[in-house]
């Protein structure tokens, strides 16, 4: 049950009003193809209907088939990539700046990740450990689910613990 409910949870990140792969699979961007199917498999297990019959695990497997199938494929998952960066620039309020030298400078520090309230828009740099969980923004005190924008900002808030 707790693995449908992350699913869902995930899948209402949304990046340019499409899903989250990553975060449906609960993976960071820029793992490998071989640990993203490693994940696939893990919850795949978990979720087959013939497996679990809990309320909405048919769905939830429905999800990760999805993000498995975009993200396993090489093509597909590089255009997913491009325009999941591209977003997370204009998100940014990246103006007209190169969004991949300023994505490179973003991830050399790979103990932490970049998120956004989507809620109030503002951008928090956190630990790792925090994504995909839910955190209280310190600007708008909504709640959010930590997703990976990928994109630092010019200038932001950088709470280490929230």
């Amino acid at each position: 049950m707790v693995a449908t409910f992350g699913v869902y949870i995930a899948s209402e990140a949304k990046i340019n009003g499409e899903f989250d792969f990553y975060s449906i699979l609960g993976m960071d961007p820029f793992a490998e193809k071989s640990k993203l199917k490693k994940q696939y498999k893990k919850m795949a297990v978990l979720l087959h209907p013939d497996k679990n019959k809990t309320v909405g695990a048919d769905g939830a497997f429905k999800l990760i088939s999805e993000a498995w199938t975009h993200l396993s494929n090489s093509v597909k998952r590089s255009s997913y990539d491009r325009r999941r960066n591209l977003y997370a620039g204009h998100a940014a309020g990246a103006g007209g700046y190169d969004i991949y030298s300023k994505f490179a400078v973003s991830h050399s520090r790979l103990d932490t990740f970049w998120t956004v309230c989507t809620t109030c828009r503002v951008q928090y740099e956190y630990l790792r450990k925090y994504v995909n969980k839910r955190l209280s923004c310190k600007n708008c005190r909504g709640i959010f689910i930590a997703v990976e924008t990928g994109v630092a900002p010019d200038n932001a808030s950088s709470p280490r613990d929230p």
